[in-house]
């Protein structure tokens, strides 16, 4: 099915884990998302890459009306360990139509620092309004472009109702 996705989250943890989540950033998109390596790996790989992760993780993408296609929904950033245990961290990101996604852990806080350890994560989240699945959405010539024309468009005017200032 498809959703309409308007806030991403992520749960560190409590007491007896040791290398909660730091930084993790979601993408989302109609189409299968390629799970190899991408320009936003390690916090981005070229400059435009690297402000779009930080956008997304200091909230700031959610007042960007337009971002290019592959951008990060949104992000999610936790304070230094210890602090960082147990918390829920939910930020808003502008509404965006998925039916695919994609959580990239960029940073643990791993404080012991041992080496080859492995994330402690309790929950990723997405937040919003399940689309279900659209009428013909096998058939992608219905309508003149089918679901994708009409995902599309329901993505544009979800955009359009906000302000450039972000309200």
């Amino acid at each position: 099915g498809y959703a309409l996705v308007t806030a991403v989250g992520c749960v560190n943890p409590a007491d007896g884990f040791d290398n909660p989540v730091k930084d993790v950033v979601v993408f989302g998109s109609l189409s299968p998302l390629s799970l190899g390596s991408s320009r936003f790996d390690d916090g981005g790989r070229d400059d435009e890459a690297k402000r779009l992760v930080e956008a997304a993780l200091d909230g700031s993408a959610e007042a960007t009306p337009r971002l290019p296609p592959d951008a990060p929904l949104g992000g999610c950033r936790f304070p230094p360990f210890p602090a960082c245990r147990g918390l829920h961290v939910v930020r808003p990101c502008a509404p965006t139509v998925v039916r695919f996604v994609r959580f990239l852990v960029l940073s643990s806080q791993n404080p012991a620092g041992h080496t080859d350890a492995n994330v402690d994560v309790s929950k990723l989240q997405l937040f919003g309004t399940p689309l279900g699945r659209p009428p013909h959405a096998d058939d992608e010539t219905h309508d003149g472009g089918g679901t994708s024309a009409l995902l599309q468009r329901l993505h544009l005017d979800c955009v359009r109702v906000r302000s450039p200032d972000g309200s």
